[in-house]
Parts: structure tokens; sequence; C-alpha cells
């Protein structure tokens, strides 16, 4: 056969282009993770999305986390007290993570899914056919963002992490009546659960917010729950006929707007919505005169980052005030008796003066949302919804009260904030009945999160040219959506030059 004809036919498709052939080495394969607090419910959403991926003919497969840290615990963890247990599990995981790394759990889950591949497939592994394999492995459940890191590394765009929220007063009745714990002891395993003073410990807060999907759950066994879980299983396979909610929108937003924030702490977005549309945007920022925050276009640029310093300044001011306090305090004490500074800085965090947030130069993002509704004399906040990529702190949560906005979705919990503490009268953490007396609402956002937004919801072949209608997708048969290639980059090099050879246009026929 001549070139000519090799040619013609790779025109008209009878030779396989290189394209075609990365696609085609595109897996079916997911690894699915939980994350979610002691007496979330991770585990029951979990065995629920089991069902719904072998609803769409996939093999699946759980592992339990707990049961990978009784397997090299160095204590007897079969115990019938369910605290004792759960207590012995925590500490057990933190002795692991602590001898071997933080990731060091994630480590042993991905050798159990290499050992259950190579199980299935015992003559030949994955290497028979990888790309026809339909095969799901869901981990339940992470407690350190170097779990998530590790396992998103290793399966790129294989991985999603389903972050379950609940809010922690029906978790604990949960632990109490499901479980048998008195309210202290469920108060303190989810203390623990939620952050740990050793960094190689339990690290909920910094793991839930990474999560590609979010579950507010209230039930269980709710309606709304099975909805979540058909929607986004079908989104992960695919579907084209679904487009985002108004809040998922707005979250998104609220995440692009805190790309924006130069601040040394953290990057935080704020949207606001009034029927449907975004009437304003913030971030944590300095803000300049005139009106607005510093910009990258700004100059002078008055952020922190640009004034030589590289420490917050509302931590410059916190460690003056500490320092001077400890000075006091060790004039007034026998010198046997003087405060150490280890010692006097366990009592200021145990205190809360660790948690002094007013010295900052930044607005918050929520704050800066609402000030640029003033200056822009928009229709005004009353009765509109918040979304905030971080829990509201105390400062805003009264401001937000104030202006009359409804509402408030976060994504990241704020250790610091004292919102209910200090306004229960008017802030509520929980969707409330509508014969009890109405307050401003903060609750935890439901949803596909802000980071895969543009990457699921992105224009998809809709239209059948030929009936000129739907063009439907068979989630049953179909692969995920971000496809997940199975070979290196250098690998489809390769094909790309073999096939250039084969029509006679590879680099040593072309003139120079």
């Amino acid at each position: 056969m001549d070139s000519a004809m090799k040619l013609d036919q790779a025109r008209k498709g009878k030779t396989q282009k290189p394209y075609d052939k990365i696609i085609d080495r595109e897996t079916n394969e997911l690894v699915i993770a939980f994350c979610g607090a002691a007496g979330s419910g991770t585990t029951k959403i979990a065995e629920r999305l089991g069902k719904e991926l072998e609803e769409r003919e996939y093999t699946v497969r759980h592992i339990q986390l707990s049961a990978i840290i009784k397997q090299h615990s160095t204590k007897s963890i079969h115990v019938n007290d369910h605290a004792e247990r759960i207590q012995l599990l925590q500490q057990e995981g933190t002795g692991l993570r602590r001898k071997y790394g933080e990731d060091v759990l994630a480590m042993l889950a991905i050798q159990d899914i290499k050992l259950g591949r190579e199980k299935t497939h015992p003559s030949t592994g994955i290497l028979n056919d990888p790309t026809e394999r339909r095969y799901a492995t869901i981990i339940d459940s992470l407690k350190h963002p170097h779990e998530e890191r590790l396992l998103r590394k290793v399966y790129g765009d294989m991985f999603y992490l389903f972050g379950v929220l609940c809010p922690e007063d029906i978790r604990i009745q949960r632990l109490q009546h499901e479980k048998g714990m008195s309210p202290s002891t469920a108060h303190t395993i989810i203390e623990t659960d939620k952050s740990e003073e050793e960094k190689k410990g339990q690290q909920l807060l910094d793991t839930i917010h990474l999560s590609d999907f979010f579950f507010r759950n209230t039930d269980v066994d709710s309606k709304e729950i099975k909805a979540s879980l058909v929607r986004f299983v079908d989104l992960i396979l695919g579907a084209n006929t679904i487009t985002p909610t108004v809040e998922e929108y707005g979250m998104a937003i609220a995440y692009c707007s805190s790309l924006r924030s130069g601040c040394i702490s953290r990057q935080v977005g704020a949207a606001i919505i009034k029927e449907g549309d975004v009437i304003a945007t913030g971030r944590n920022d300095v803000p300049r005169y005139e009106g607005g925050l510093y910009t990258a276009t700004d100059s002078p640029d008055g952020r922190c980052f640009r004034w030589g310093t590289e420490t917050c300044r509302n931590d410059v001011k916190k460690k003056v005030m500490k320092q001077k306090m400890l000075e006091l305090i060790n004039e007034k004490l026998p010198e046997e008796n003087a405060l150490t500074e280890e010692r006097f800085n366990r009592i200021c965090k145990t205190v809360g003066i660790n948690n002094i947030i007013e010295y900052s130069r930044a607005i918050h993002a929520e704050m800066d949302a609402l000030t640029t509704l003033a200056r822009t004399g928009s229709s005004g906040a009353k009765g509109a919804t918040l979304l905030c990529t971080t829990y509201p702190c105390h400062n805003c949560a009264r401001h937000i009260v104030a202006a009359g906005i409804s509402r408030v979705f976060y994504i990241e919990p704020y250790e610091k904030s004292l919102a209910t503490e200090l306004h229960n009268d008017s802030i509520s953490t929980a969707d409330k009945p509508s014969n009890t007396p109405k307050k401003l609402e903060i609750v935890a956002f439901e949803g596909v999160g802000p980071t895969k937004y543009s990457r699921l919801f992105r224009q998809m072949d809709r239209k059948n040219e030929q009936t000129c209608g739907v063009e439907e997708i068979n989630t049953r048969k179909s692969k995920p959506f971000l496809g997940h290639s199975l070979d290196r980059f250098t690998d489809y090099e390769a094909k790309i030059v073999e096939y250039l050879t084969e029509i006679k246009l590879d680099q040593k026929r072309l003139p120079d």
C-alpha cells in the first residue's frame, strides 16, 4: 500500500488516529473516598453510593480504613463498647501516622486496591483489558489531608472525594441513641475527630473542604440524599442533561473570588445571590481609599505581602500582646513558679487568646461583598443568600444579620467563630421547621464542589445532529466523563510518531 493510499485511509478514518487511540486507553475504573466526622453517617451513604454504581454495572468493593487500622494495630480493638472502640481507633490511627507518615493509611488502601485488582484477574492482573474493567473502590473514611493528597496524586481523575457534613448536635444525638454514648463522651470523640493538636492526628477540618461533592446529611434515609447520589454518579459518568443549582453556581463564583485574595493567612471568597442572580462578590484583602480592595493592578499596592513582610499583622500583634502578658505575670510570681513560654502558650490556646482576629488589616470576604453592595447601590441584601467558602466569623455574622441576609452556605468550617454563641437569638445552624421563629440560617453547602464545577458542568455534546433532539448518555455503559489515561505521556508521544511514520510525515522525511 503506497503512502497516498494510507494517507487517504487515515483521512477517511479507516486508520485509527492517535487521538482515538488515546481515548480508547482511558479507564472505566473509579476510586472514591469519603470524609466525615463521627456520627455523620458516612458509612451508610458510602453503602448507598455503592448500590447506585452497581445499578450502572460497576463491580464495587469497599475498604474500611478502620479495618486497616485494626489489622496493623499494636492493641486489641475488638471491644464491645462503641465509645472505647472509636477512641482506640483514633489513637491507633494517630500512632500509625506518627510512625510511618501522615499518608500511611492511604498507602495501605492503595496496596489493598492493587492486590484486589490482581486477585480479580489472577493470570494477567489489570493488563488483560484495563479499559473495559468497570470497577469502583469506595474508601471509608479519610481523616487527614495527606491521605487525600496521595490518593489524588496516584489516581488523578479516577479519584473523587465525597464530604459528608452534619450539624454537631445531630451527630451527638446519633452517637447517643445508636451507639449508647453519654453526651460528654460523644463530644470528646467529635472534638478529637475534627482537629487534634498533633498534626499527625485526626485533621478532619483540613480534609473535608477538599471534597469534590458535598452532602448535608441530617437524615441518611431521606429522598434528598438518594437524589443527590443519583445526580453525582450520573455527573461522574458523563450525563449531559444536568445543570448547576443556584447554590453550586454561587459557591463557584465565591471560590473564583477567593483566588483574587492576596491575604497571607488564607484565601476566602463570598458571593451574594438574590432571585438567582449574583449581585455582589467579595474576598478577604486590604481595603483601599475610595472604596474596594487592593488588586494586582494597583500602584502602590498596599497589601501585606507587598509591605516587605511575610508575617500576618494580626499574628504579630497577638505575639506582642502575649509576650507583654507573660512578662507582667512572671513579674508577680516567684522565680521558681515562673511560667515557661510553652506553658503560657498552652494557656492562651485553652482560653481562646490565640483566636483573636480583629488586628488583621484585611477585610473579610463577607464584609467585602456587603460593602460592595452598599457602594454600588444595588437592590439591597434583604432576603438574599450569601455563599462563602469559609464559615463566617462572629464579626461578619453580626453584620450579615443586620444586612437582612436570610441564609448563608459555607464549605470550610472556622473554629474561631463565635457566631452562634454570641447571636443564638438570630442565628441557627440547621434547617428549621416553618413553625419555629425565623433566624438567619448558616448551613453547610451541598452539591458539586467549586474545584470540580467548571470541569463537570462544561458544555457537553447534547444535540443529536440526526434527530435534532438530545443525545442522551447511557450511564450504564458510559466511561467516566473526566477520562483518566492508563499510559504515560511518553507512550502517547511514541504512538503519534509511529502514526506520522506510517503516513510518511515523520521528521526524517520533512525538509529542513
